[in-house]
């Protein structure tokens, strides 16, 4: 399995792993929050960007693992 299948995940608060238990860079969308976080490796950071509109913070952002 590649470490890319699971850059992206979304699930409930409850069922989110820990940051330090996904690669640096996994986004999680907390489906009971409606929040992007992002993985630094050591916790959990907002990435979510509900100031542009673009949905409304639910949206993946797989470019950025890219690094488009």
């Amino acid at each position: 399995m590649s470490l890319f299948e699971n850059a992206n995940q979304r699930g409930t608060r409850a069922a989110q792993p820990a940051a330090t238990a996904v690669i640096k860079g996994c986004q999680y969308y907390v489906t009971d929050e409606e929040v992007t976080e992002r993985s630094n490796g050591l916790i959990w950071e907002d990435c979510s960007d509900a100031s542009s509109g673009i949905g409304g913070g639910s949206e993946f952002h797989p470019f950025l693992l890219m690094g488009a």
